[in-house]
């Protein structure tokens, strides 16, 4: 329904004046004699008092008020769990009566004036019940997330009640009631499962690194699992267990990392003679053999919260070796100033018990990243001969945090500058100052709500060497205030994680790198290559031929040939088989062959097959919790009807928009209209 009011910016008694001024106007015209008769004149009159009237009261400033009012009809989300455990615990009749009811819900809801829109966890519209994994605290989420401020009324979730990625869906709050509807089979059938195998990512050529599995026995009695382990087809391990009565069995094994580079080891549970879903029975892990771990050292003048947030980071990659220096509390690392270290971290770099420290790290052909704190002079940069000079020496400056976008040396994930820029602020020195000319901005300082252009956090390469510097320290701020946002620190994580990997990484002059986006892949998803060819001055060449050859495990080769072009620095190759591969790519630039290699893992690991007995009590527990009721897919039909008999409660959204009379079009013209009939009628009877 629309309104539309006239409202005035000055007295409604300036009316009357409009009035008076267009009558005395027209009659001081028109009261002369004239050529016409008199009706004609009373005409010409009228229209002349019109005019200078309406003319009169568009210079009082009329507005039209607008008032809109929309009514939004409650909204009814059917969110349907397309995932493979639904399609594996399920046959087509079951899922063809589902897209049937799933139909037969959206018409009846919108015959009782509501509004039904179908989700799914894969995002799509299609139920093909393809998705590869479950995660149902997710979906919820996306979905409060989405109709925020919309009249969500509820929504109405058709699952098996497995879920295998995320948070339980029970620990969620919930605003509106959740109607769940059962579907899949609910029998325990007997099952021998690997639930979970505990391993490292990465070992160490020559040591015996620890393998343990966990299986999970459903629906029977004095079961005895024997779990087998096999690298390239051959047993290396064996255990037997008999059953305890505990239904989850743990195997451990010690297995000799003797091969370098990426390899793979099959677990296997033997299946019973009665055992129908055998694709839970095997589990393949992938794990790295290097030859050595990467020395970081970090050297502090006293404890600081900051020393453990880094640990932590560190902590969660065994590749790497984390050695702490305290003056007089931790003594200091044997010959770190002597090669060995990948990477130095000074932290509080410019207090006077560091200034040792910070000569020899001028020298350190590792990384090194400097860290400074509160009490920091911007004088003593320059003084110890660091490249930055500062237009302020006393004054500082509280600055949050804003992930450069236009950073290159490494990728961050798609909610990660979000999370960035909502970290608390930190103290930093105030005013411009200067830096290196190649240096690259990884974090820019914010203060207040608008974004500078100067940085926080920099990198640069000085004598061939990686070198990066904080102006702040309270990093451990940040890390809790991320967990006390989201209960995880995976942005914190992948910005110190990945600016600690870039330091210690030595740099690659070779012109020619050719390398998969990532070490492993997703049996689902196609493999890619990023190659890049630079010429002597380390500009990038397009149009180059790349000989591409890919060998499996069978030493089975597959050949390709593709070259790259601005802004297509990728190729795709179609989803392989799971399984590790080594690749050799060549090029050819001015006469010379330039060659690379390496390896990369295809992981067809489904969590989806290791449960497919639908979890009923689950789904009844969520819809006692939020106020809503529990179906079977057979009485899917009910759930319409039970939300057709609670009537629909509409939001009432009112908008209202001001306009001034002189900006509508209709006005003009009928002024224009007014001028040009008493224009004409004066000209076509003789007046002047």
């Amino acid at each position: 329904m629309n309104q539309q009011r006239l409202i005035f910016e000055y007295p409604a008694g300036w009316l009357l004046a409009c009035i008076v001024a267009g009558v005395g106007y027209a009659w001081l015209l028109y009261s002369a004699k004239s050529p016409w008769t008199k009706s004609t004149n009373r005409m010409l009159m009228g229209v002349r008092t019109v005019l200078v009237t309406l003319l009169a009261f568009l210079l009082l400033g009329p507005l039209l008020k607008l008032i809109r009012n929309d009514f939004e009809k409650p909204v009814w989300v059917l969110l349907v769990d397309d995932s493979q455990s639904v399609r594996q615990g399920t046959d087509s009749v079951a899922r063809n009566l589902l897209r049937e009811s799933a139909a037969d819900f959206r018409t009846q809801l919108a015959a009782a004036d509501y509004e039904a829109e179908l989700r799914t966890l894969s995002g799509t519209d299609s139920l093909t019940f393809s998705h590869q994994q479950s995660d149902l605290a997710g979906a919820f989420r996306k979905i409060q997330n989405d109709f925020e401020g919309r009249n969500l009324a509820g929504v109405v979730l058709v699952s098996d009640g497995v879920y295998n990625s995320g948070s339980s869906p029970l620990y969620l709050d919930y605003r509106v009631p959740v109607f769940s509807v059962g579907m899949g089979d609910t029998t325990v059938r007997p099952d021998l499962a690997i639930r979970n195998v505990g391993y490292n990512k990465v070992v160490y050529q020559g040591n015996r690194f620890p393998l343990r599995v966990e299986v999970l026995a459903s629906g029977i009695v004095n079961a005895a699992p024997q779990v087998r382990v096999r690298k390239g087809g051959q047993l290396i391990a064996s255990q037997t267990k008999t059953s305890t009565g505990a239904p989850l069995a743990v195997f451990d094994f010690e297995i000799e990392a003797r091969d370098k580079g990426v390899q793979r080891f099959d677990v296997e549970v033997v299946p019973l003679p009665d055992e129908k879903n055998v694709q839970n029975n095997r589990y393949t892990v992938f794990l790295e053999v290097a030859d050595g771990k990467k020395r970081i050292v970090l050297i502090a003048p006293a404890p600081h919260p900051d020393i453990k947030a880094l640990e932590a980071v560190i902590q969660s990659q065994s590749n790497y070796e984390w050695i702490v220096h305290i003056p007089n509390v931790k003594p200091a690392p044997a010959n770190w100033q002597n090669g060995q270290i990948d990477l130095l971290i000074l932290h509080q770099a410019l207090n006077p018990k560091m200034i040792p420290f910070l000569q020899q790290a001028k020298s350190a052909s590792g990384g090194v990243w400097l860290i400074t704190g509160y009490e920091t002079n911007p004088r003593m940069f320059s003084a110890h001969g660091l490249p930055f000079v500062f237009e302020n020496s006393v004054q500082r400056d509280e600055v949050t945090p804003v992930l450069n976008s236009t950073f290159r040396d490494f990728a961050f994930g798609e909610n990660t500058g979000s999370l960035i820029a909502r970290y608390p602020p930190v103290s930093v020195p105030f005013g411009k100052f200067s830096f290196p000319p190649d240096a690259h901005i990884l974090l820019h300082q914010r203060i207040g709500s608008v974004a500078t252009a100067r940085p926080l956090l920099l990198t640069w390469n000085e004598n061939e060497a990686k070198r990066a510097l904080l102006l702040a320290d309270g990093l451990w701020r940040w890390r809790l205030s991320e967990f006390r946002e989201t209960e995880k620190t995976e942005a914190f994580a992948e910005l110190t994680g990945k600016l600690m990997q870039y330091l210690s990484t030595r740099e690659d002059r070779s012109r020619f790198r050719c390398f998969p986006v990532r070490p492993e892949f997703s049996g689902a998803k196609p493999v890619q290559f990023e190659s890049q060819l630079y010429n002597e001055l380390l500009e990038p060449i397009y149009g180059n031929a790349v000989q591409l050859e890919i060998t499996d495990e069978n030493n089975r080769t597959e050949r390709y040939t593709y070259a790259t072009s601005p802004g297509n620095m990728r190729y795709r190759i179609g989803q392989l088989p799971q399984g590790v591969y080594r690749y050799r790519a060549t090029t050819v630039w001015n006469n010379i062959t330039e060659t690379t290699r390496g390896e990369f893992v295809v992981n067809a690991q489904s969590p989806e097959s290791q449960q497919t007995t639908a979890d009923f009590r689950l789904l009844q527990q969520l819809s006692e919790k939020t106020g809503g009721q529990f179906f079977t897919l057979q009485n899917f039909g009910g759930v319409a009807r039970t939300i057709a008999n609670t009537p629909a409660k509409r939001i009432i959204r009112t908008d209202e928009t001001f306009q001034s009379l002189l900006q509508l079009k209709w006005v003009f013209f009928v002024l224009l209209v007014l001028v040009s009939v008493e224009w004409f009628a004066r000209k076509f009877l003789g007046g002047y």
